[in-house]
């Protein structure tokens, strides 16, 4: 979108009131705030609008429609969104999440921001759990009842509290058990799941144990291990890959969270 583009403004507003519509995504280079803001308030609020500003860098705004003289900061744009009910996203990365995590999770049962943690590796999950809380997610412990449940499931657990730390030859069946009892309590909204692919992969078998009943984003992220769970040699690209899975993940959930509370 340019600001040139007069027609943009109407289209904007009949796609917000389409009710076949579920959600609407746009790249913007310049506007006219005014307008923009305008129509922003027209679309319904349970609607989503996730914006995203290109051009922000001297490169940025040479090479693409460098002939438009409607360019306005991010700052501004933020605060456009902001008083539009929009989503904003600072970066393409965070756009793209913050799409696909709504595409995904949109139907879903959702309040609050307490976030579950289960994981066979204690390290990935302190990563998760300190980039969880440095995004303003909340990592509660579990209530008493829960806890309680937790430990008549599986009692061979590293630590039972939240993250749940399993050991890495714990039995599927009693991983999905536990995803459904901490995904029951009406404390936690969403959960980040931290297993190896070939145990994701029998998760999946299973999922009719976790997911008949209970609708909840769950965020899955894998790792590679050995039968004798040692890291590959390609170790430091694994473990990069998980650090950036689970920023992306935490990232997306962030902003899905943040706009079902607004």
């Amino acid at each position: 979108v340019h600001a040139e583009n007069d027609n943009f403004y109407h289209e904007l507003v009949k796609l917000g009131q389409n009710e076949s519509i579920d959600m609407i995504m746009c790249i913007v280079h310049s506007i006219l705030p005014g307008q923009f803001l305008d129509s922003l308030r027209k679309i319904p609020s349970q609607k989503p609008v996730i914006c995203l500003k290109i051009g922000n860098t001297f490169t940025g705004k040479r090479s693409y429609f460098s002939e438009h003289q409607h360019s306005f900061s991010q700052s501004l744009f933020h605060n456009i969104c902001s008083q539009g009910f929009a989503l904003y996203a600072d970066d393409s990365f965070y756009f793209l999440g913050a799409v696909v995590t709504l595409a995904k999770n949109y139907h879903l049962n959702l309040s609050g921001n307490q976030l579950a943690i289960i994981s066979t590796s204690s390290t990935i999950a302190t990563m998760v759990s300190d980039t969880a809380e440095s995004l303003g997610l909340d990592v509660p412990l579990f209530t008493e009842q829960t806890e309680n449940t937790l430990k008549k499931v599986i009692p061979n657990y590293l630590f039972s509290g939240n993250p749940l730390v399993l050991k890495t030859d714990t039995n599927i069946t009693a991983i999905a058990h536990c995803m459904k009892v901490i995904l029951s309590d009406p404390m936690i909204a969403a959960m980040v799941l931290i297993l190896s692919q070939s145990s994701f992969e029998q998760i999946l078998q299973i999922n009719g144990l976790v997911f008949s009943d209970i609708r909840k984003p769950i965020f899955p992220i894998l790792f590679d291990l050995q039968s004798d769970s040692s890291l590959k040699k390609e170790s430091a690209y694994n473990i990069l890959s998980t650090v950036e899975q689970t920023i992306y993940g935490l990232k997306t959930l962030h902003t899905f969270l943040d706009y079902k509370q607004k």
